[in-house]
């Protein structure tokens, strides 16, 4: 299934009500679904923030994973394959057993993925891990002050 241009309250699928659930009251803005589609234990939606397509939200849910990943695996794959991407650079900020926050910035574009800044948050809920990534795309740094505010915004989304 997928969604686009829709309230989050709107989505509907196996997974949307662990996207629905969350408390996205941090964000001082409106949200607006750009993209949502799921497959089996696994479910993403590309969420705008404002009516700004630069700035978004991308949640992902990997269900039923608590027995087969751990959070420090999760951000060992994730900083692989940052790795192989070549320009993306990554700084843990905060990692605990069940969550961790790092900010990273794709200091390139490439064919895949546009010049962007992101701070991201994975955690584990339940048997589920999510990842909450706080996107700019179009830029590849962002100041120490935004970067705290994007923190603060995700920690309070669960």
């Amino acid at each position: 299934m997928e969604y686009s241009g829709q309230d989050i309250e709107q989505l509907d699928g196996e997974y949307a009500d662990a996207i629905k659930k969350l408390d996205f009251s941090s964000v001082d803005d409106t949200l607006t679904v750009a993209y949502y589609t799921e497959e089996v234990g696994y479910a993403i939606a590309d969420i705008m923030i404002g009516n700004n397509p630069l700035q978004q939200l991308t949640v992902e849910v990997l269900a039923d994973m608590k027995d087969y990943l751990t959070i420090e695996e999760y951000i060992d794959q994730w900083m692989s394959t940052a790795e192989e991407l070549g320009s993306v650079e990554i700084n843990i900020l905060e990692q605990e057993e069940d969550y961790a926050i790092f900010p990273s910035g794709m200091t390139e574009a490439t064919p895949e993925f546009a010049e962007q800044f992101q701070v991201s948050k994975v955690y584990l809920d339940g048997e589920d891990i999510y990842t909450i990534d706080y996107t700019q795309l179009n830029d590849s740094e962002i100041d120490d002050e935004e970067i705290d505010r994007r923190v603060q915004i995700l920690k309070e989304i669960e």
